[in-house]
């Protein structure tokens, strides 16, 4: 009546094989999925070459470091403990 029950065995993927079904899923999707796949490398493509940003002028940064500094730091603190002890 108990008849022990048979336990499968699962194989793990050696660690060079993992890689190589990494790459395999990576393919399949990527032909499945074209635009999502070309959005994906297109953005990454713009944020390397162009999302870097461009480099402020010595007068910009001036100009910033003097509106940074105006901020009083003590009023903000006050009025968002005002405002989070009111609500």
């Amino acid at each position: 009546m108990d008849q022990p029950r048979q336990q499968q065995q699962i194989a793990l993927p050696s660690f060079s094989d993992a890689g190589i079904l990494i790459v395999h899923g990576i393919k399949t999707f990527a032909k499945r999925h074209k635009v999502i796949s070309g959005s994906y490398v297109f953005g990454i493509l713009f944020l390397l070459c162009i999302g870097s940003g461009t480099k402020l002028s010595m007068q910009q940064a001036r100009q910033y470091d003097s509106i940074m500094n105006t901020i009083d730091i003590q009023a903000e603190f006050e009025a968002s403990d005002y405002y989070a002890k009111t609500n």
